[in-house]
């Protein structure tokens, strides 16, 4: 996965009468929802001579009938019709680069990108899989035993102001969908894709918020925006994971990488786990109170003295110690991610995270076994930059 090519892509309108004409171009990339206009047929013959291919994304969506002549001429011309649909860019262009990187000729190169996108659902082939797939996931993944079952790969920790990913973020997050993929083609069944969201960036500016947020009781959140706007913000975000499964704000950042890999808003529900920090958050909190008062309480362990939950690395005494108090403030990440490892439960769970998560998630693993009592087999996955800038995975831990 070496590959930085100069490939075009071009998202045609039935106006388009203009394709980017560069020796230094390695391919172009048409995007279409249907729509092809005859008079871009001398500049791909051009393309052609050239040795330049061209790629038409999107014609699964092309009514055939109509399309049929202007697609064979198209074809004539020695464009490559790739069946595939006008959404799947990400995926597209992903594989192009793979084929790019495995195929050096004009004829290696077109013969096998319409092999390995030759039907709409190519993300589910082996041919694109074996394509795309990080080895350092494919190994991992061709070991894991089939009765790891439920799985879920947790890939998208949305912790950003604008919901926007770092690029460490947004690898992590599609390389997740791939090896979701790969896990069901190998035969694994129960597979989830596990994202938690900060939900306190869906604020607006100015005051703190008191908010209802489960079990009767109501917690203050130190935040920007009017109490009336935010409610309304979390509340909305809540019934859009409980109605659809994904919050609406990260649909729009992240909707097209998720369609690309064959996750539409219809399968949201059955295949995203979304769990929203916030609530995590105060459900920590409450664990927290009740134990300090003598209430029921969830931690099947004896906190120390300041009433700590939440396991640190550092030792103590020769062994690690409970750190973090409630009466501090909000309980530490590690106890956020002890209860999110609640929320998957049993079974296993696969983190693919950016490196400055990794912390929290070794800390989470242990916590949910030991406060919680938690049966789940952790693997963590960190991502972080080389020194050419290139973004990849660094480290690798079984955190079981």
């Amino acid at each position: 996965m070496v590959g930085d090519y100069n490939i075009a892509a071009l998202r045609l309108s039935p106006f388009s009468s203009f394709v980017p004409m560069d020796e230094s171009l390695d391919a172009v990339l048409l995007c279409s929802d249907g729509s092809f206009n005859n008079t871009l047929f001398p500049r791909l013959e051009a393309l052609r001579l050239a040795e330049i291919p061209v790629f038409l994304h999107g014609t699964a969506a092309f009514n055939r009938l109509e399309a049929a002549s202007t697609l064979s001429a198209a074809e004539d011309l020695g464009v490559v019709l790739l069946q595939t649909l006008p959404n799947q860019d990400n995926s597209v262009y992903k594989g192009l680069e793979r084929i790019f990187d495995k195929e050096s000729t004009f004829e290696g190169r077109r013969t096998m990108a319409k092999e390995v996108f030759s039907r709409p659902d190519f993300y589910r082939s082996l041919a694109f899989l074996d394509l795309v797939i990080n080895p350092t996931l494919k190994q991992f993944a061709d070991g894991l035993p089939m009765d790891a079952g439920p799985i879920v790969v947790d890939c998208g920790h949305i912790d950003a102001s604008n919901s926007r990913p770092t690029v460490e973020d947004i690898t992590a997050f599609e390389e997740g969908l791939v090896l979701i993929r790969y896990l069901q083609h190998l035969g694994h069944e129960d597979v989830k894709l596990g994202i938690l969201y900060n939900e306190v960036y869906l604020l607006d500016e100015s005051s703190d918020l008191i908010m209802r947020m489960g079990g009767g009781k109501e917690t203050t959140f130190h935040l920007s925006g009017t109490k009336k706007n935010n409610r309304r913000s979390i509340k909305r975000a809540q019934k859009d994971i409980k109605r659809e499964g994904l919050p609406a704000r990260l649909n729009l950042v992240y909707g097209h990488v998720l369609f690309s890999y064959g996750v539409t808003p219809n399968t949201w529900a059955d295949s995203i786990v979304c769990t929203l920090e916030g609530s995590l958050s105060f459900q920590a909190r409450q664990s927290l109170e009740a134990y300090e008062n003598g209430r029921e309480h969830p931690f099947q362990v004896e906190l120390d003295a300041y009433g700590n939950a939440g396991f640190s690395f550092t030792a103590q005494d020769g062994k690690e110690r409970v750190v973090a108090s409630a009466d501090r403030g909000a309980p530490m990440c590690s106890l956020i991610s002890s209860g999110l490892n609640r929320v998957y439960d049993d079974g296993t769970v696969i983190y693919l995270y950016n490196k400055k998560w990794r912390p929290g998630i070794r800390c989470g693993a242990v916590g949910a076994r030991e406060l919680y009592g938690a049966d789940l087999t952790v693997h963590a996955f960190f991502y972080g930059k080389t020194p050419e800038g290139r973004v990849g995975i660094e480290a690798y831990e079984n955190l079981s």
